[in-house]
């Protein structure tokens, strides 16, 4: 429930007024917000408001209810809670265990009768996904974009590479068989394109002799896997990278996965990227597992295009998985959502199972960190070795962020830094069971 602006045009926050909340069942949902956004301009506080008979059921151990300012005009009513919360106590909630069962239209119910007047009710029928739409309109569960093309052999040599991907069609396989695969032209990727090894990425190496590798174009997507990339023969200039952007806005969002593959010696000159990312760019999915990058100096994602701090992102979602990252200038990550507006629930960031050495402590590295999460709204970081590195930082913007850093070791790093920028509530980060035995600080 937002706070609105006063007087508000039809492009802001119009006031909550008269808003009925009744009969309805939050089940696991962490986090309900009250008079949110609440600033100087969002001042206009809810009004005439009620929320009665619901149910709020939650296996977190942290308090469900945030209130950012006066909600004196929202009435509480008959709420049942299977939590004991000061929020709860302060409305009258009954609050007591409860046990939840599904029924026969697949939701969840008490299975005490007593609560049988809390929640969704019990003749409620759930509109199935055949049931919408038009009955001439296929409903098609949604498949790879990778998918669907034909798979092509494309032989080690020069020229070879960038023939099969000018050729190629949409969700084609590109195999790379064993041994050097020189490129000495960006190759434009202008739909969803695999490369891969016919073997591991110790069968297949490519090398580029250009500023950039790949450029995604409007349309484009790129799955790498089980490959080999050096930047050794790249132009001795700054501002290299690997994978680009088109310049100019797109109008369809990207994937971009690296998987099992090798990134070495992208450092013929400062500032080197791996990814590098224009303005009015999204990526819907990046992901990396398996892979191991060495050698960089500059970003390997770099994900900080949008600065006019309207709320708007370069990535929806950033996964990182079971890989190394050793000897990387500037930072890992430069992920960037500024502003206040909260029209939009991401960005989303994975780091999991992987190890940094030596990442951040490149002169250059504006960020001071070996990651920066500027506005990310939900962050988890878990069972990494961050070694001889900067720290991690977090800067919170917007709404209750979902930060969790857990099971990690520091070594040589100073322990994680999470700053509320716009609040002057304490920050929501769950920090917990990491081994800082190692840590600077």
């Amino acid at each position: 429930v937002m706070n609105g602006v006063p007087n508000s045009p039809i492009n802001r926050y119009h006031q909550v007024e008269n808003a009925i909340m009744e009969n309805n069942s939050l089940v696991n949902s962490d986090h309900v917000q009250l008079a949110a956004g609440s600033d100087l301009e969002r001042s206009a506080l809810p009004v005439d408001s009620r929320m009665a008979n619901n149910l709020f059921y939650s296996e977190a151990d942290h308090e469900l209810f945030t209130v950012y300012d006066d909600i004196s005009g929202i009435e509480f009513e008959n709420n049942a809670s299977n939590r004991e919360s000061s929020f709860g106590t302060e409305h009258d909630f009954v609050i007591q265990n409860i046990e939840l069962q599904r029924a026969s239209n697949g939701l969840l119910y008490p299975t005490d009768p007593a609560l049988a007047s809390f929640g969704v009710t019990r003749d409620l029928d759930p509109i199935q996904k055949e049931e919408t739409g038009t009955t001439w309109y296929a409903k098609p569960e949604k498949s790879s974009k990778f998918e669907g093309g034909s798979v092509i052999n494309v032989a080690a040599g020069e020229g070879a590479l960038a023939a099969a991907v000018r050729d190629s069609s949409a969700g084609d396989e590109l195999v790379l068989q064993s041994g050097n695969h020189v490129v000495s032209r960006i190759l434009e990727i202008t739909h969803p394109l695999t490369i891969r090894s016919a073997g591991s990425a110790d069968d297949v190496r490519i090398d580029y002799e250009r500023s950039a590798l790949f450029e995604i174009k409007d349309g484009g997507s790129l799955y790498l896997k089980g490959v080999t990339i050096s930047g050794e023969m790249t132009p001795d200039s700054a501002g290299n990278t690997l994978i680009r952007t088109q310049r100019g806005s797109m109008l369809n969002n990207y994937d971009l996965i690296i998987e099992d593959s090798n990134i070495v010696d992208l450092d013929i000159n400062h500032s080197f990227n791996v990814l590098t990312v224009e303005k009015s760019t999204l990526a819907d999915h990046i992901r990396i597992t398996g892979s191991n990058f060495s050698n960089i100096t500059g970003y390997v994602l770099k994900l900080d295009a949008e600065i006019d701090d309207f709320g708007i992102y370069n990535a929806e979602y950033v996964t990182i998985e079971n890989s190394s990252f050793e000897n990387v200038e500037s930072a890992l990550v430069a992920y960037y959502r500024g502003g206040t507006d909260e029209s939009t629930f991401g960005p989303h960031f994975l780091l999991s199972d992987t190890s940094l050495i030596n990442v951040g402590n490149g002169s250059r590295n504006k960020t001071e960190s070996s990651m920066l999460l500027h506005g990310v709204q939900v962050s988890t970081i878990h069972d990494n070795k961050i070694e001889n590195s900067q720290p991690v930082v977090l800067k919170h913007t917007v709404g209750e962020p979902v930060t969790r850093i857990f099971d990690n070791s520091f070594v040589a790093t100073d322990a994680p830094s999470v700053e509320e920028l716009n609040s002057d509530k304490e920050n929501t980060a769950q920090i917990y069971d990491n081994d800082f035995s190692g840590a600077m600080d």
